[in-house]
């Protein structure tokens, strides 16, 4: 289980995995947004219909509603990312629609 830290609505977690496994990363989706800065790793992000191979420093928008999971395909490869969790409410939902429009990563 991961550890969020909580301020004014927003969650943020850093969390290293030095040997990640594919049971860590269930498939799910959230009622809020998620952005994830990947850094390191060797997975791929199945977001919704689509699979991305990410790059260091990819920035992921997972926006509420939208099925996403990690798929590890190299346990013996740290897995690193940043993490920041939001309510819709506490941001302009046009602003985001404007920036990633149908993109669900920006590199």
């Amino acid at each position: 289980m991961e550890t969020f830290t909580r301020k004014n609505g927003y969650n943020f977690n850093r969390n290293g995995y030095p040997h990640p496994q594919k049971s860590y990363f269930g498939k799910h989706f959230h009622d809020y947004y998620e952005l994830l800065l990947f850094k390191t790793g060797n997975v791929r992000f199945i977001v919704e219909n689509r699979c991305y191979l990410p790059k260091k420093n990819d920035l992921f928008l997972f926006p509420p509603g939208a099925y996403h999971f990690v798929d590890v395909l190299n346990d013996t490869v740290p897995y690193d990312r940043f993490v920041l969790q939001f309510d819709k409410t506490q941001t302009e939902e046009n602003l985001l629609d404007d920036i990633f429009q149908d993109k669900r990563c920006i590199n």
